[in-house]
């Protein structure tokens, strides 16, 4: 049996399955049913992504871009979240693994 990091096993196949990210999901459906993409300054503006980069030199300049932000000379600036917005994305995860598992009773 391969192995499969758990991230990509247990990534959300459907945009309802995103919890906490409202905003992200949104914009990302608006555009897709527009037939549109999301240009990489609009996803920066966004918070989507963190950095946008040019593709000429982009595995050099982004791997060198992760060494800064490990090594402390760059700070990714995040938006803080309160009490009410993580206990709303929890709840919604919740929800998602409670349909996922059609309400089965935990292993003991």
């Amino acid at each position: 049996m391969e192995y499969q990091v758990l991230a990509r096993k247990y990534r959300p196949q459907r945009f309802a399955d995103v919890a906490g990210q409202d905003h992200v999901t949104r914009t990302l459906l608006n555009a897709l049913s527009q037939n549109r993409m999301l240009r990489p300054e609009q996803a920066l503006d966004l918070g989507v992504v963190d950095v946008v980069l040019d593709a000429a030199d982009y595995l050099e300049r982004s791997l060198a871009w992760m060494a800064a932000v490990l090594g402390g000379s760059i700070t990714v600036d995040r938006e803080e979240y309160g009490e009410a917005e993580w206990t709303s994305a929890a709840e919604r995860g919740r929800l998602i693994a409670d349909m996922r598992t059609h309400g089965a009773s935990p292993a003991p």
